[in-house]
């Protein structure tokens, strides 16, 4: 019972950082886009749907890192350079973070095209819905849906890449394969052997 005390001491002690690790890769969130009538209003409730639903798959990094690395790259960077696409790789890797996402909303007689773009280090991604006549509500939703079909198109596709490494590295020719002696067996491409396996 004694040494009870103790340890409810060493861990209140710990470091705080070795509590509350989510294990959730980062991003940043790249300020809404907009083309057409749309209100500071909806364009502030739309971000903060994102940032919830991106919650959920990232720690998002927050708003005044990321004005800070703005300003770094803005410094860094001559002035025609600096486009939009070349300016948010350079704060990526000031912040050192592999994603970033952005959206976009272009409104035209009450219709609008909600896009979102996912950026990471191996691709770009972007999914869009088009919508007549529909309210911030509906957009929400939309947006949403966006979140969800690109972390699905995202987690398909390292597992995509690995099936077609794991197919290409187990063909192996016929006319390629060779007797050793003994039972060896071994793989011989055009220019050069390369011995799998030797049976006695």
């Amino acid at each position: 019972m004694k040494a009870l005390p103790a340890v409810l001491l060493f861990v209140l002690l710990l470091p705080p950082c070795l509590f509350g690790q989510s294990g959730k890769p980062q991003t940043i969130i790249v300020p809404t886009g907009s083309l057409g009538e749309v209100s500071e209003v909806r364009v502030k409730i739309l971000e903060k749907t994102l940032e919830s639903k991106l919650d959920d798959y990232f720690d998002i990094v927050p708003k005044d890192l990321f004005e800070e690395a703005q300003e770094q790259a803005f410094q860094e960077m001559e002035l025609e350079e600096c486009t939009e696409e070349q300016c948010i790789m350079m704060i990526r890797e000031i912040l050192q973070v592999e994603n970033s996402f952005q959206l976009v909303l272009v409104s035209e007689e009450g219709d609008t095209q909600i896009s979102l773009t996912w950026n990471d280090l191996d691709k770009k991604r972007v999914e869009e819905e088009y919508c007549e006549g529909c309210k911030t509500k509906e957009l929400r939703v939309s947006v949403g849906g966006l979140v969800e079909r690109l972390i699905k198109a995202g987690q398909q596709q390292p597992a995509e890449k690995a099936n077609h490494l794991s197919a290409r590295g187990q063909v192996l020719r016929a006319e390629h394969i060779i007797t050793l002696g003994s039972g060896g067996r071994g793989f011989a491409p055009r220019n050069r052997a390369i011995f799998l396996c030797c049976t006695t």
